[in-house]
């Protein structure tokens, strides 16, 4: 079980370092990102398609998602964070949800 707080938050910088993985947002959220996996649905348009990022940051789980219009990658953005009943193994549970989560977008 799961709650979701949809979220329109632009990614204004990705950053890694000695110090680990980190995206910070326009509307001021910094994520120290634990583990990502990137996602690709068929690309029906090759012109006009999107690309996701599932992420587990130490708070907590969040789906990005960036467009990419004439071969040109544009900005990525927080869509979406997926609250857990529980914490513990959610990142890998979710990953067989996602290509429906994202379908539904």
């Amino acid at each position: 079980m799961h709650e979701t707080a949809f979220l329109k938050d632009t990614i204004v910088q990705f950053v890694t370092s000695e110090h680990g993985y980190f995206a910070y947002s326009a509307q001021g959220r910094s994520l120290t990102i634990v583990r990502a996996h990137s996602y690709q649905p068929e690309i029906v348009d090759e012109e006009e398609y999107h690309t996701w990022l599932w992420v587990e940051s130490l708070d907590g789980f969040y789906v990005l998602r960036q467009q990419i219009v004439a071969h040109e990658p544009k900005e990525w953005t927080i869509v979406a964070e997926i609250i857990p009943a529980e914490r513990y193994a959610f990142f890998i549970e979710f990953l067989d949800h996602l290509p429906e989560f994202v379908a539904a977008l």
